[in-house]
């Protein structure tokens, strides 16, 4: 039988994997009865779903569609009419909210924009309730049964805790009529109306579904965020509204400039929504300059004075003050100064996006006293502490910027916008007046940006011009960018994509062309920058894969090494942590720390949190390199269909040299030679300060750990 080719492209998170494997589907059965199926099947197709599928399924029913292709056709179609079936019966109390929520005062009107208008923009304070309660809205409009309504979060506590919230509102169970969806979780299943999803979850879904006919409406929260991800949401959003009538989007955010993305949107409505109920007074407590290396402490200090301050003016009722601090090392610190200082007047729980689900639930159980929550920007947007009576704001965010000359992308900590400064002010005044102290001056406030530059202008793009390539999607030149990159970032990701090879050269006459090639769309599949993807198959070719993936994961976390402590008095704390070192390489240094913390890994969690301590490395750090590290290899063994020990057992002893070819397929950049001491004339301060190396590129560094 003449069997239509499969490809190597998954679909449906499926591996095309002929028949007859172990753990993949049965051989296909007689021709007949599939396409007498496909027949039955193309009769009962609902509207949006003919549009979506329609064609396959009759292509299989004329058997003009022949194969695994088929077969996967017909059990998409299958599973799609038992999913309308059940979320048309799912139950969901779709009662408008009580009256003292802001966003009821103009329920209606959004309801008739969502009704009217493909898209629709909604510019609401914090605490409006805009997360929650326009899904709700578009439910109530008889959304949410041929396809989906999908709210995107930019962060995964905030997706688990928003859809725990509006399933609690809609009196279901969650995973049931309300679901959520990130990197490493899906609590969703076919009867899902409302499902919250990370941007990166949807932003997944283009390439099998470019116009998203899985989902009847989309909402953007918090797209002030401008990420990459939610500007290559709105692009492609764009796309599709043209391309189908039944698609509603709104795009919903507190501090959105709205007027630019409404224009994008072909002169979409902006829609406002009433905010906060209470007046929040504003203090400023500017910090004193201090020198470089008295600046973490001083910050510190200032901050537990502040925390001290509001604490007072609240007089020990309860009430939660919400303190935002730049970095997780800095939540850490001010944790244990505070335990030593308001140990009796509060309770201190951190909150940020490195803590388990347990740890970061603490923060939304109602208080039975005084609390000071600590958290990072994490708490700025979606996730709505309603017992908040004051705010602490350092005035302070770590923003990544990338360094097109080093070619590497930097999280530094940065003063934050006066958007976010009004966002953050925002969290509090929902229970009674309240009380924000910011740690800068009126007056710098008002010389600082009004938003914060969108991450696409401050950010390398050689792995966005790989997403496109792999979503089907137009090249980057082409797409529809709200703020189109400069054509200068655009060379410099080409010329990345030529360092690791993952571009083709094509000839047509006297032009010549460049084109992401096989290589390209194989890197494309694992999420991971491209120089770190190509890590990967650097170990797939030089025969030590497990160890490329675990040092490629270990590039993309946060580096355990660096911001924990050893816990004090430790007699084992000193000599612990050489035990983790090997002299011949940081590469080589990494996979032994893997290996000791891999051994751990069936151990209690304190016990690990102790081990961690005692090495002072940090163990959320240890764990999200984990979690990448089972990712990759799980899309390495269904995108490239390798073989990858489940448990990530390495050689007993790697290859040094194989493992560092593979490492420089992906670093070729990186690669520096010594500079002669007498080169260029330099004094000894400015060859410590600009480093003894320059790489390939005329770049100047230093080794790192020195």
């Amino acid at each position: 039988m003449d069997h239509e080719p499969s490809g190597d492209r998954v679909v449906e998170g499926r591996s095309p994997t002929p028949p007859g494997v172990p753990g993949h589907p049965a051989p296909i059965p007689p021709r007949a009865p599939l396409r007498e199926e496909a027949r039955r099947l193309a009769a009962s197709l609902e509207p949006a779903m003919a549009r979506r599928l329609g064609d396959r399924i009759r292509r299989v029913a004329e058997g003009r569609l022949r194969g695994p292709r088929a077969r996967h056709a017909v059990e998409q179609a299958r599973w799609e009419v038992e999913a309308i079936a059940r979320r048309r019966s799912m139950p969901l109390d779709l009662t408008p909210p009580p009256a003292d929520l802001p966003i009821a005062a103009v329920w209606s009107d959004l309801a008739e924009a969502i009704r009217r208008r493909r898209v629709v923009v909604v510019r609401g304070e914090t605490g409006s309730g805009k997360s929650t309660q326009i899904p709700r809205i578009a439910a109530s409009l008889g959304f949410g049964i041929e396809g989906r309504i999908v709210v995107t979060q930019p962060r995964r506590i905030a997706a688990r805790a928003i859809a725990a919230r509006i399933a609690a509102e809609c009196k279901v169970e969650l995973g049931g009529g309300v679901g959520y969806r990130t990197r490493f979780e899906d609590r969703t299943s076919p009867a899902t109306r409302i499902e919250v999803a990370t941007d990166g979850v949807l932003a997944a879904r283009l390439g099998h579904d470019p116009l998203l006919r899985g989902c009847e409406v989309v909402v953007i929260d918090e797209a002030h965020e401008r990420s990459l991800v939610i500007d290559l949401l709105l692009g492609a959003l764009r796309r599709a509204t043209r391309r189908r009538d039944d698609l509603r989007v709104v795009i919903s955010s507190a501090t959105l400039a709205a007027e630019p993305i409404a224009a994008f949107f072909d002169g979409a409505p902006i829609l406002d929504v009433p905010g906060r109920r209470h007046p929040v007074e504003i203090l400023h407590r500017p910090i004193e300059e201090p020198g470089d290396a008295d600046a973490e402490a001083a910050l510190l200090e200032a901050m537990a004075s502040g925390i001290g301050e509001v604490l007072a003016r609240q007089g020990g009722e309860p009430g939660d003050v919400l303190a935002f601090l730049p970095s997780t090392r800095a939540i850490d610190d001010l944790a244990e100064l505070l335990g030593g200082r308001l140990a009796e007047r509060a309770t201190i729980l951190p909150l940020h996006a490195r803590l388990d689900a347990a740890a970061q639930d603490a923060a939304f159980r109602a208080p039975k006293g005084p609390r000071v929550i600590l958290a990072t920007n994490v708490a700025e947007t979606s996730l709505t502490l309603p017992w908040v009576r004051s705010v602490v704001d350092s005035g302070l965010a770590r923003v990544r910027r990338y360094d097109p000359r080093r070619r590497i992308a930097r999280l530094r900590i940065e003063p934050i916008s006066r958007a976010s400064a009004a966002q953050r002010a925002g969290r509090c005044g929902r229970v009674g007046p309240g009380t924000c102290l910011r740690l800068y001056a009126e007056e710098d406030l008002a010389r600082r940006a009004e938003f914060t530059p969108p991450e696409i202008l401050r950010s390398g793009l050689a792995g966005l011009m790989l997403e496109l390539h792999h979503r089907r999607l137009p090249p980057i030149e082409e797409f529809p960018w709200v703020d189109p990159p400069p054509p200068s970032r655009i060379e410099e990701a080409r010329r990345t994509l030529r360092e690791i090879g993952a571009l083709a050269t094509i000839v047509r006459g006297e032009e010549v062309i460049e084109r992401p090639n096989e290589l390209a769309r194989r890197l494309a599949r694992l999420p991971l920058d491209p120089r770190l993807a190509r890590i990967v198959h650097g170990g797939l070719e030089e025969g030590c894969l497990v160890e490329a993936i675990v040092i490629a994961a270990a590039l993309a976390a946060p580096d355990p090494r660096l911001g924990e402590r050893a816990e004090p008095r430790s007699p084992t704390s000193e000599e612990a942590a050489p035990i983790l070192r090997d002299p011949r390489s940081d590469f080589l240094s990494l996979l032994r720390l893997w290996e000791a913390w891999s051994s751990r890994l069936a151990e209690g969690a304190s016990s690990r949190r102790r081990w961690a301590r005692r090495n002072r490395l940090q163990e959320a750090a240890l764990r999200e390199w984990t979690a990448i590290a089972r990712q990759v290899a799980s899309l390495v063994r269904r995108s490239w269909r390798v073989a990858v020990p489940a448990d990530l057992a390495m050689a007993s002893s790697p290859d040094p040299v194989r493992l560092h070819r593979a490492v420089l397929r992906g670093l070729v950049s990186g690669v520096a030679a010594r500079e002669a001491v007498e080169s260029g004339g330099r004094s000894r301060e400015a060859r410590e300060r600009e480093g003894d190396f320059v790489t390939v590129d005329g770049v100047r560094a230093s080794i790192w750990p020195a």
